[in-house]
């Protein structure tokens, strides 16, 4: 077909353009499909459709939805495939109520290079064991998820941008689908820029995530996020979030201004070595309910509450450096276990490091610079420091503080040279 084709519906009329069932559909370059009620191209039982370089615009009811508003009415899509094939390279689709390319049950797609903005549903949505190849798109202000792999489907969305999701995610695979998303910028999204549900896994080496409202990257119900390299910036609550039996690996990573944590990992993991994690509200690295973070070879800095917080859970933080902390640099509490080996904790506005009922352990630990304590263990607290350097401490507080039934165990030298006061409460140690 060498036609654009427009439609003249009457209002609440509802059909669709071109309906293809096992059958080939070849739309010539520069074309395009606008105006019409439900859905633009529809391809079924094995159609084959190419629609390189056309548009599709203003498909079902996308002028009357809200913008912000994720649970609504939502119908019109601007291509929809069932166990059929799309050849739609840098295919533009905008203002699709429904789904601007909705590629289903085992369908493959390859529209690489395209762009959408401003649809309702979902910009690009493979589902139900589909396969699309999204490399270089840019998929924006879509009203729900703007890119969704759904039901052990696959997108490969290499060096892509997917932002602006007025009331959900940028991209989130879920339902065991994976995302390729290998240098992809997601922006400003609501919910947050990159979501793995569910046994889902997303590659987002490399990646940028900027501006989130609420979350940066989450990877949630036993799903993966590989985010190696990668920024995070500026997001409303975390920068990153692991929970329910997850993991993320943000290795050699920036998370920079987080209005909550730098990162939280909630019955879940995280493993951040040689990453920057800067200027939080509250805890730079928040280990809780069994979770396990490490951090070794990191640098957390500029923090509104605790540099690192483990409450019942784990975090290594081996040669990190904790700088610039408005309560605790490093507090374990009920059960928690921080390793502090080769680590420097400075400028502290409360204490270095506190044991409040958990355990802190470590060698070769400099501690400077604390408004505090530099060393407290407190209601059953345990810690085991050993060639500790203290230095340039608050004359007005004791260096060692042990209360409350609690422990510290340190080598005989440190009294003997570095520490000039100390502070043991019954039974204590």
């Amino acid at each position: 077909l060498d036609i654009s084709l427009k439609s003249t519906y009457k209002e609440n009329d509802l059909y669709v353009c071109l309906a293809m069932d096992n059958s080939c559909l070849i739309f010539k370059e520069n074309n395009y499909i606008k105006d019409y009620p439900f859905i633009g191209i529809y391809g079924t039982n094995n159609s084959n459709i190419t629609f390189d370089y056309c548009e599709i615009t203003n498909i079902g009811n996308r002028d009357t939805q809200q913008e912000n508003i994720k649970d609504q009415l939502y119908y019109g899509d601007g291509i929809r495939i069932n166990n059929s094939s799309l050849n739609g390279k840098s295919i533009k689709v905008n203002r699709c109520g429904g789904v601007g390319l909705n590629v289903s049950h085992s369908s493959k797609a390859n529209v690489d290079d395209s762009y959408g903005e401003y649809n309702g549903h979902h910009a690009l949505m493979a589902s139900s064991s589909s396969n699309v190849s999204a490399q270089n798109a840019t998929f924006l202000h879509t009203t729900d998820d703007n890119v969704v792999a759904y039901g052990s489907s696959n997108i490969d969305f290499r060096n892509g941008t997917s932002s602006y999701s007025h009331s959900a995610y940028g991209l989130i695979a879920t339902r065991g689908s994976s995302i390729n998303f290998d240098k992809g910028i997601s922006n400003g999204s609501f919910e947050a820029g990159i979501m793995a549900n569910r046994g889902s896994i997303i590659d987002a080496t490399s990646a940028k995530v900027s501006e989130n409202i609420k979350i940066g990257i989450i990877a949630s119900n036993d799903s993966k996020i590989e985010f190696s390299n990668g920024i995070i910036e500026n997001s409303g609550t975390d920068g990153i979030q692991s929970t329910h039996g997850s993991i993320v690996n943000a290795r050699n990573s920036v998370i920079k201004n987080s209005g909550r944590y730098g990162m939280l990992a909630y019955g879940a993991q995280i493993y951040a070595l040689e990453s920057v994690i800067d200027t939080t509200i509250s805890h730079g690295a928040n280990s809780t309910r069994g979770g396990y973070i490490d951090i070794a070879y990191s640098q957390v800095l500029n923090t509104g509450e605790e540099g690192i917080l483990a409450y019942g859970s784990s975090i290594n933080a081996f040669s990190t450096i904790i700088k610039n902390c408005l309560f605790n640099g490093a507090l374990s509490t009920r059960g928690g276990d921080i390793n502090l080996t080769q680590s420097s904790i400075s400028y502290c506005s409360k204490n270095g490091i506190q044991a409040y009922g958990g355990i802190i352990k470590g060698n070769e630990i400099t501690i400077s610079n604390i408004n505090l304590n530099p060393v407290l263990s407190t209601n059953g607290g345990d810690i085991y420091i050993y060639e500790v350097k203290l230095e340039n401490n608050s004359s007005n507080y004791k260096d060692l503080v042990s209360q409350k039934a609690s422990i510290i165990r340190i080598d005989s030298d440190l009294y003997t040279h570095n520490i000039p006061y100390n502070k043991l409460t019954t039974g204590s140690l």
